[in-house]
Protein backbone atom coordinates (compact mmCIF):
# COMPACT_ATOMS: atom_id res chain seq x y z
CA UNK A 1 0.00 0.00 0.00
CA UNK A 2 3.25 2.61 0.69
CA UNK A 3 4.23 1.87 -2.82
CA UNK A 4 0.86 2.52 -4.18
CA UNK A 5 0.83 5.80 -2.56
CA UNK A 6 4.59 7.05 -2.76
CA UNK A 7 5.05 6.33 -7.03
CA UNK A 8 2.52 9.22 -7.77
CA UNK A 9 3.02 11.39 -4.97
CA UNK A 10 6.51 10.93 -5.72
CA UNK A 11 6.33 11.86 -8.83
CA UNK A 12 3.54 14.97 -8.13
CA UNK A 13 6.61 16.16 -5.82
CA UNK A 14 9.48 16.02 -8.62
CA UNK A 15 7.43 16.48 -11.66
CA UNK A 16 5.32 19.70 -10.92
CA UNK A 17 8.40 21.25 -9.72
CA UNK A 18 10.66 20.28 -12.31
CA UNK A 19 7.77 21.80 -14.84
CA UNK A 20 6.97 25.00 -13.20
CA UNK A 21 10.66 25.87 -12.80
CA UNK A 22 11.03 24.94 -16.78
CA UNK A 23 13.46 21.94 -15.80
CA UNK A 24 11.45 19.48 -17.90
CA UNK A 25 9.22 21.58 -20.66
CA UNK A 26 7.38 20.32 -23.43
CA UNK A 27 10.36 21.26 -25.61
CA UNK A 28 12.39 19.71 -23.73
CA UNK A 29 10.45 16.37 -24.13
CA UNK A 30 10.72 16.72 -27.44
CA UNK A 31 14.19 17.27 -27.44
CA UNK A 32 14.23 13.97 -26.36
CA UNK A 33 12.25 12.67 -29.16
CA UNK A 34 13.88 14.04 -31.92
CA UNK A 35 17.29 14.81 -30.74
CA UNK A 36 20.43 12.73 -31.72
CA UNK A 37 22.98 13.25 -29.06
CA UNK A 38 22.90 11.43 -25.79
CA UNK A 39 23.04 14.61 -23.53
CA UNK A 40 19.29 14.90 -24.76
CA UNK A 41 18.48 12.21 -21.87
CA UNK A 42 19.81 14.42 -18.88
CA UNK A 43 17.26 16.33 -18.03
CA UNK A 44 14.59 12.96 -17.78
CA UNK A 45 17.32 10.77 -16.19
CA UNK A 46 17.32 13.46 -13.65
CA UNK A 47 14.20 14.05 -12.82
CA UNK A 48 13.68 10.18 -12.90
CA UNK A 49 16.44 9.74 -10.11
CA UNK A 50 15.06 12.33 -8.34
CA UNK A 51 11.81 10.41 -8.29
CA UNK A 52 12.97 6.95 -7.27
CA UNK A 53 15.11 9.12 -4.40
CA UNK A 54 11.72 10.96 -3.79
CA UNK A 55 9.38 7.57 -3.89
CA UNK A 56 11.75 5.55 -1.47
CA UNK A 57 11.89 8.28 1.70
CA UNK A 58 8.26 8.25 0.77
CA UNK A 59 7.67 4.42 0.93
CA UNK A 60 10.21 4.60 4.25
CA UNK A 61 8.40 7.42 6.23
CA UNK A 62 4.94 5.55 5.58
CA UNK A 63 6.34 2.17 6.57
CA UNK A 64 7.93 3.44 9.64
CA UNK A 65 4.87 5.59 10.54
CA UNK A 66 2.74 2.53 9.87
CA UNK A 67 4.63 0.57 12.05
CA UNK A 68 4.92 3.51 14.80
CA UNK A 69 1.47 4.27 15.14
CA UNK A 70 0.81 0.01 15.41
CA UNK A 71 3.17 -0.03 18.41
CA UNK A 72 1.69 2.93 19.93
CA UNK A 73 -1.90 1.35 19.84
CA UNK A 74 -0.83 -2.08 20.58
CA UNK A 75 0.58 -0.53 24.05
CA UNK A 76 -2.48 0.90 24.82
CA UNK A 77 -4.48 -2.09 24.18
CA UNK A 78 -1.94 -4.17 26.38
CA UNK A 79 -2.37 -0.70 29.29
CA UNK A 80 -6.07 -1.04 29.16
Amino acid sequence: MAWVVSVPLGLALVGIPARKLGYLSSQKLLDIVVGSDVGRYVPLAVVVLLWALVTAILVQVIVETGGALRRRRDLRSAGA
